[in-house]
């Protein structure tokens, strides 16, 4: 297998998006696998493999994700690694759910990695649609897929066709070279083995989020080449999931276990670490560090000078290595 392209979702709905792309694409289909990590509050394999064969989708993997460590709503990091331990490809694509797929964008990734050049960044764009049609958004606005040129309509009328909503706030420029820090986990490959090096994503970013940023910073540390390029080809397409997330808070959809606290509520309280059935946070007090979150988390990382990941009080909660060869690869 060369590539294996990772997906996390715990929102409703988004396989048609994602397999309507995928279906399409250039590689050779026996070449490529697609690993859905599923942490909804019901199963939907079937659902998710029925859609995927209506789209000629063939290498489908579908997971929950393992158990966690870190108490948080926000398990990506847990997620990903999940996927990474079953992942057969040479090179690993990170996406997310709710994105649109140019036909050349696996043929893309893998050509940047064949090359020598090891990761790709990619850029994205995003698009609004009508939340009261979810289930029947099936094609994409993109300027270069011919066979997909159908605006997107919102419920008051209007057609979209970018907006600037994306968290994507890098150059529109390509940039040879640029750092790991441009690593974001929504469009982004690198080689299987460099990941295994660095301990897969850790799961402590969790707490705090930009678990991709360190994740690239790291595999800068062991020789990682970062190349952001964005077009037609290497780019995203986003659905603006906010109305999914809202409708999912309203009707109780979420998987939700902790309560939402800020660091301002606790340090207020006067409590280092939040009470169990409470998301923990990254407090500067706890952590011995000039700032809370994820900018903590960094700082204490850049002070150790170490790549190492999914290490607690020196033992590892997390050993992808150890983890690939429980199940045999």
């Amino acid at each position: 297998m060369k590539v294996s392209i990772i997906i996390p979702t715990n929102r409703y709905g988004g396989f048609d998006i994602t397999f309507s792309g995928l279906g399409k694409q250039t590689f050779d289909n026996n070449d490529w696998e697609v690993i859905i990590i599923d942490d909804f509050i019901e199963n939907r394999k079937n659902e998710c493999l029925s859609i995927a064969k209506k789209c000629s989708v063939k290498n489908i993997l579908y997971l929950s994700s393992k158990s966690n460590y870190w108490r948080s709503n926000s398990l990506i990091s847990n997620s990903r690694n999940t996927g990474l331990i079953y992942a057969k490809g040479e090179l690993i694509i990170s996406s997310d759910d709710y994105e649109w797929f140019a036909p050349k964008f696996i043929e893309e990734h893998w050509k940047m990695y064949n090359e020598g050049k090891y990761t790709l960044i990619g850029g994205g764009h995003a698009v609004k649609y009508n939340t009261e049609k979810i289930n029947e958004i099936n094609k994409l606005y993109s300027p270069d897929a011919k066979d997909d040129i159908e605006n997107i309509t919102v419920r008051d009328g209007i057609s979209y066709k970018h907006f600037p909503m994306f968290m994507d706030t890098r150059t529109p420029n390509n940039v040879e070279n640029c750092g790991g820090g441009w690593f974001y986990s929504f469009n982004a490959s690198a080689p299987l083995n460099k990941i295994i090096e660095v301990n897969g994503f850790d799961e402590e970013f969790d707490l705090t989020r930009e678990e991709d940023v360190d994740i690239g910073l790291r595999l800068e540390k062991v020789g990682c080449k970062f190349h952001y390029i964005s077009n037609e080809n290497t780019d995203i397409i986003q659905m603006d999931h906010r109305p999914v997330d809202i409708m999912m808070k309203e009707k109780k959809l979420f998987n939700n276990k902790y309560k939402d606290i800020t660091y301002e509520d606790l340090r207020k309280r006067n409590v280092i670490e939040s009470n169990k059935d409470e998301v923990q946070l990254v407090l500067k007090e706890k952590y011995g560090t000039m700032y809370d979150g994820s900018w903590g988390l960094h700082e204490r990382r850049r002070l150790n000078n170490t790549f190492h990941a999914n290490i607690v009080n020196n033992v590892k909660i997390f050993d992808l290595k150890e983890e690939r060869k429980r199940i045999g690869l």
